[in-house]
């Protein structure tokens, strides 16, 4: 039976090898629509999309972090407040699920904007494609 602790750390695992692999197709998607502009260099609607979503995607992908920072610090610092007042040097807690919540969202988030991102290069591809 594989302890609870070294199952959390390859869901951590997991998920720092999701980002990572996010970030890398996020700066590939943005590659493609630098390649795909127009003649004119104008993007179609298509590729602003696409971009837009881009945005979105490295958006979410600090929040996560930003957001999740904040909550966990002001949740620590009531923690160690509460320990003083009590005058405990070294307590532990347990840590309320409702802190993972935003980190877990925005994982969600950006990869769905990633998503959309690469659904709308395919439609301008389609649409090229068509247009042959």
């Amino acid at each position: 039976m594989t302890p609870i602790e070294e199952l959390w750390k390859q869901y951590q695992r997991y998920t720092t090898d999701a980002t990572e692999l996010g970030r890398k197709l996020g700066f590939a998607a943005g590659a493609i629509c630098w390649l795909l502009k127009d003649a004119d260099t104008s993007f179609s609607a298509a590729i602003l999309w696409a971009l837009l979503m881009l945005v979105g995607f490295f958006l979410s992908d600090a929040a996560q972090s930003i957001v999740s920072a904040a909550l966990y610090r002001r949740w620590l610092y009531g923690r160690e407040a509460q320990s003083h007042q009590e005058g405990r040097q070294d307590a532990g807690y347990d840590k309320p699920r409702s802190l993972d919540v935003p980190a877990f969202s925005f994982f969600w988030i950006k990869f769905a904007f990633l998503f959309v991102s690469f659904a709308c290069i395919t439609v301008e591809l389609l649409r090229r494609q068509a247009a042959l």
